[in-house]
């Protein structure tokens, strides 16, 4: 094992080398060899590594060769947590911007651009699978998502939250603490709906595909929640969409109530039907739906006489899930 010891210790400096090399393919490699070398560092050796994988996540433009740098960074994390926690702060890359717009760039350079605003953003999400890194930054994205200062800040949070409750490798923790601790499907369907209210339209409101990313958060997510607390969910926000919630009212626009499933809303209240879908196809067929057969014959009626064919595909979708569930509960 020492010789083992020794031919990494040599090694090292080569690959750190050559993983600065102009090179792309010569900085892959090299991350991934550095990667194999976690577990082997000395400390002056592995602060060595921090310092280049910090200057990875900010200025490599590569994907997949920042891909290799956030993977070697992962497996330091696996071993060393606060450490590269702490090596993250000290080189001032937080989860949390003052975003701009690209064109603004050029006047204020303080600023990082959007697209390093997105590498932060995404490695700071694969490395929340565990402590401390979990607690830190999951809420800071969801706030990023719900209070955005921009709609470019909501969409590039809303991408790194999706990719990280879709991938393989999330491990179940995360989506409960996103559940338990920040309440966040709840939270994303409110604060959405809350942006097609006369005094906060939301910027990202009118944007169909942002719409179909928190759709796909939000049924990650609910998938994750054991039954009773799925069920107190549905009590929250199920009222809302069919109007007998009092706090639908707030979100009226003059003489246009908010009434997402009703054929003749206005697009911005109807596509929220979206956020529905994404959280009903995420359901357990025992899961107990309030005030289910309004629900179902509201969506029937959207379905059939809608000429939004965002709307009905949406609630078409709904129907179909909803159908299947109430098959396996008979069954």
């Amino acid at each position: 094992f020492s010789e083992i010891y020794i031919l990494w210790r040599d090694v090292f400096p080569v690959f750190l080398d050559a993983s600065n090399q102009p090179n792309e393919d010569l900085r892959r490699e090299s991350l991934k060899g550095l990667t194999g070398m976690a577990g082997t560092l000395t400390d002056e050796s592995r602060a060595q590594l921090l310092s280049r994988l910090c200057g990875c996540i900010t200025h490599e433009i590569v994907s997949s060769v920042r891909y290799e740098g956030v993977s070697c960074l992962k497996a330091l994390a696996q071993l060393y947590p606060e450490q590269v926690f702490k090596a993250l702060k000290d080189a001032d890359i937080t989860p949390h911007f003052d975003i701009v717009d690209k064109e603004d760039q050029r006047k204020d350079e303080q600023y990082p651009c959007v697209d390093e605003v997105q590498r932060r953003l995404e490695c700071f999400c694969h490395l929340s699978t565990r402590e401390p890194f979990m607690s830190y930054v999951l809420p800071q994205v969801l706030e990023q998502i719900t209070k955005p200062q921009s709609a470019t800040c909501c969409s590039v949070s809303l991408h790194c939250l999706r990719t990280l409750v879709l991938a393989a490798d999330t491990p179940s923790e995360v989506h409960l603490y996103l559940h338990k601790e920040c309440d966040a499907v709840l939270t994303l369907i409110t604060s959405w709906i809350a942006g097609v209210s006369p005094d906060n339209i939301h910027q990202m409101t009118f944007r169909d595909m942002a719409l179909i990313e928190a759709a796909a958060d939000n049924k990650v997510a609910i998938q994750a929640i054991i039954f009773s607390e799925q069920n107190t969910l549905l009590e929250k926000f199920v009222p809302i969409f069919i109007g007998v919630d009092p706090q639908s009212t707030m979100l009226d626009r003059g003489k246009t109530k908010f009434q997402p499933l009703e054929v003749k809303s206005p697009p911005q209240y109807s596509h929220t039907v979206f956020l529905l879908q994404g959280v009903m196809t995420g359901l357990h067929h025992k899961a107990n739906i309030p005030h289910k057969d309004k629900l179902l014959d509201k969506l029937l009626e959207m379905s059939v006489h809608t000429c939004d064919q965002f709307v009905h595909n949406a609630a078409v979708s709904i129907l179909a899930c909803s159908l299947n569930k109430m098959t396996l509960s008979v069954m």
